[in-house]
């Protein structure tokens, strides 16, 4: 009987909780980036995610790529520079040049805690030396699920 109080307490405990292992936070984020994954490379910086499991949300997008032939690299833009995956190219003006990530598509994210019950995950991300663009999502917690609202484009280049 006692356990049964403790483990039906447990339980609520874990469906009231705004955030954490088993409330399944990391799904808007994983929605996201499978929204822009794409091509041979997908960078991915995760330094600005401050409210979901980072380990477990890197864990499910290698679990993606490696369904889908892509690689995942986890790692900042600079980075991905000194790597050499983002490459400088110098155009005939010497102060004409730009960064190309030709392989790929790097995505940026990070995240705001509005209330307990919702959240923004800002995204940004730069598609070879084609395009790059900003969205804020806000997140909700609806039914015990959390679920993206709304976007806001935040600009584009």
């Amino acid at each position: 009987m006692v356990q049964r109080v403790l483990s039906g307490l447990l339980a609520f405990v874990f469906s009231i909780m705004p955030f954490g292992y088993r409330t399944g936070i990391e799904d808007p984020y994983l929605e996201l980036f499978k929204k822009y994954c794409g091509g041979k490379y997908v960078g991915v910086s995760l330094d600005g995610v401050k409210l979901a499991d980072t380990a477990r949300l890197a864990q499910a997008m290698q679990a993606y790529c490696d369904e889908h032939g892509t690689m995942l690299l986890l790692d900042t833009y600079d980075g991905l520079k000194q790597k050499g995956y983002i490459k400088k190219i110098e155009y005939d003006d010497a102060d004409d040049y730009e960064y190309v990530f030709e392989d790929g598509v790097y995505l940026w994210l990070s995240d705001e805690l509005l209330s307990i019950n919702s959240f923004a995950i800002y995204t940004g991300s730069y598609y070879a030396a084609l395009a790059g663009s900003g969205y804020r999502y806000d997140v909700k917690r609806i039914l015990g699920t959390w679920r993206i609202v709304k976007s806001t484009f935040l600009w584009i280049s």
